[in-house]
């Protein structure tokens, strides 16, 4: 039991200096590591010890008397007695002393900590026999006694634990370990292995390549990262104390990093280090294994690739995103908020004026402008947005979850940004653009969007300039009407025979007079490219294209648009109403449309894909002409 004692902590030779000295408290991995220091003792001692009963002592001397997670001869009286003792004194010990992480305790509070855990970790019995050996008072003197164990230890009859035991040797190696032997040679990637204090004991062939440095120079020598200049992935030297070996080697956890290291030559190459424990039989980190690959060429491509994607999607003057990058974003855009039905807002906007900047001050001052023009757009862009130069002095901002509303108030903010921004080429003069807003609307297409948002940007320069003009009222202030229509809607599909009648009919009120309403459908028209077959008194008749069903299980099917007659009769009204004090009668004129949609395609297969799209016809109208739902 006096060896058992003395020796019990030598396996901590095998535990990291950095988790020996370690100020804090231990994280679970090294907590794992250190509580397996018994085991290594148990290990050095079965080389060297002839008495089995000493190596017991250590093996078990970490095992608790009672647990769950300990197999029953390893628990209660099956453990030997000095491990058990052992177990108390150690832990005794560990709490009345100070460490770097914890003050010594009281020395009624240790005992009452033994008390509390009787049972479970330690031998209760025995917990009570150590309680009432400390209460008794004895003469106890621990140099003394310290030194009578040395003493002892000398003496004839201790030195019979003491033989050497010859290990079993290991097996001759077989074709695996020659097999991996060859690929350490043959491999071009840098291996190096490195023991647990740190030391190279292995440097391959491809260390040698890569860094210049030859395998004998380093055996043996400690592993440091300015051994070879290692930088992260800014550049910066890594210290020794950030050596990411270390670190695994303490956390037992891998790890794949970009770095860049010198070579003996003075050039620097990038790097992908691959840096992995290695465990012993007993689960210990032994070791950690290092694998360097040049990844230069790669780093080049891939820098040549962000290059040429760069020169694809981006404007060369502006940096912003050029009109191809634009088309892509927006088809994509379109399709992803229609099937969320989320608001999605366009925002095309023009530098009023611009020939003349080149007129009167050079093209290299009208280059400044749409430089500072691109500049303001993307000072208060938000990372979503995408700005693009659309073309010349024109561009344009996708602004995902955005409505009307909120995109026609920042467009306000960019207008008067632009017009307090000094311009040096233009020698105190500035500049100030138009603005055209719209929101994404039922049925809508990248097509008719952008033909919707040009025609505000006209109508803003038609108007005077400098100014911001929004089209289109958006599908949430109809989505409410839409799921709950209060005049009537109806959808039906008679067959008889050949002839196919409406599939959709319903009448709408419109706040407006009837010159407006006209106006109004004049963009839905011109939007969705229709066709005006018939104009005549109140009544209207045209040809539209359907929008294309955005569901999965139609995309595949690759379904097209239906071909529609749209029917519409105008019923215009005037009320009169009082106004004010003086009770004057004003009048008020609205308009009601009746509408019905009529298809040209006659194939029943194609009956669900019709109603579909005849409800998102009826939706883009309702949202050109802004209807008023009437409350019930």
């Amino acid at each position: 039991m006096e060896v058992a004692a003395l020796l019990h902590g030598v396996g901590k030779i095998g535990i990291p200096d950095a988790i020996l000295r370690k100020p804090g408290p231990l994280n679970s991995s090294e907590y794992n590591l250190m509580s397996r220091h018994l085991e290594m003792t148990a290990h050095v001692l079965s080389s060297c010890c002839a008495d089995e009963s000493v190596i017991d002592i250590v093996r078990n001397a970490g095992h608790w008397y009672h647990s769950r997670r300990q197999p029953e001869e390893s628990q209660g009286d099956n453990l030997p007695l000095g491990a058990r003792m052992l177990a108390i004194v150690n832990a005794y010990d560990s709490m009345t002393s100070s460490h770097y992480f914890r003050k010594a305790m009281a020395r009624e509070q240790a005992s009452a900590e033994l008390f509390a855990f009787a049972g479970t970790q330690f031998d209760p019995n025995l917990i009570r026999e150590f309680h009432e050996f400390g209460l008794a008072d004895q003469p106890f003197n621990h140099p003394e006694v310290a030194r009578t164990w040395l003493k002892s230890l000398q003496d004839q009859p201790e030195n019979k634990s003491w033989a050497w035991r010859c290990m079993e040797s290991p097996p001759a190696a077989d074709s695996n370990e020659s097999f991996y032997e060859g690929y350490l040679e043959s491999t071009l990637d840098a291996v190096i292995f490195i023991d647990s204090n740190l030391n190279i004991v292995k440097w391959n062939d491809g260390a040698e390549r890569l860094t210049g440095i030859i395998e004998e120079s380093v055996l043996d020598r400690r592993w440091l990262p300015s051994l070879v200049s290692l930088r992260d992935s800014s550049g910066n030297l890594l210290s020794d104390e950030d050596c990411p070996v270390l670190a695994v080697l303490q956390n037992a956890d891998s790890t794949l990093l970009r770095m860049e290291l010198s070579t003996r030559a003075g050039s620097r190459r990038s790097v992908n280090v691959h840096i992995f424990p290695i465990l012993s039989n007993a689960s210990v980190v032994s070791g950690a294994a290092v694998e360097i690959r040049d990844v230069s060429d790669e780093e080049t491509l891939e820098r040549r690739y962000m290059r040429l994607q760069k020169r694809i999607t981006l404007d060369p003057l502006t940096q912003a995103a050029n009109r191809a990058e634009f088309d892509r974003s927006l088809a994509v855009m379109v399709d992803e908020h229609s099937l969320a039905n989320t608001p999605f807002s366009l925002v095309i906007c023009d530098i009023d004026h611009f020939k003349s900047v080149n007129d009167l001050f050079g093209h290299q001052a009208g280059d400044e402008a749409i430089k500072t023009f691109t500049t303001v757009l993307k000072g208060s862009a938000r990372q979503e947005d995408l700005v693009a130069r659309y073309g010349g002095e024109e561009f344009a901002v996708l602004c995902p979850n955005c409505d009307n509303e909120a995109a026609t108030v920042r467009a306000e903010r960019w207008r008067s940004a632009i017009c307090e921004t000094d311009i040096e080429p233009l020698k105190g003069r500035r500049i100030t653009a138009s603005f055209g807003v719209t929101e994404l609307q039922p049925g809508d297409t990248a097509e008719t969007i952008l033909r919707r948002a040009d025609r505000a940007l006209l109508k803003a320069k038609q108007t005077g300039r400098n100014r911001v003009v929004q089209l289109g009222v958006g599908e949430g202030e109809q989505q409410d009407s839409l799921q709950r229509p209060k005049r009537f809607w109806q959808f039906w599909i008679p067959w008889h025979s050949n002839h196919f009648e409406s599939v959709s009919e319903c009448e709408m009120s419109c706040a407006v007079p009837l010159g407006i309403v006209i106006e109004k459908l004049k963009g839905f028209v011109a939007d969705r490219e229709a066709e005006v077959l018939n104009i005549e008194r109140n009544e209207a008749r045209l040809e539209v294209l359907g929008s294309p069903c955005r569901c999965q299980k139609c995309a595949k099917r690759g379904k097209k648009p239906v071909r529609f007659i749209m029917d519409l009769t105008f019923l215009p009204h005037t009320r009169l109403t009082h106004g004010g004090s003086n009770d004057q009668h004003l009048e008020a004129s609205t308009t009601d449309v009746i509408v019905r949609i009529t298809p040209e395609d006659i194939d029943k297969k194609k009956q669900k894909i019709i109603l579909h799209q005849a409800a998102l016809l009826i939706r883009s109208l309702r949202s050109y002409l802004a209807v008023v739902v009437p409350e019930e």
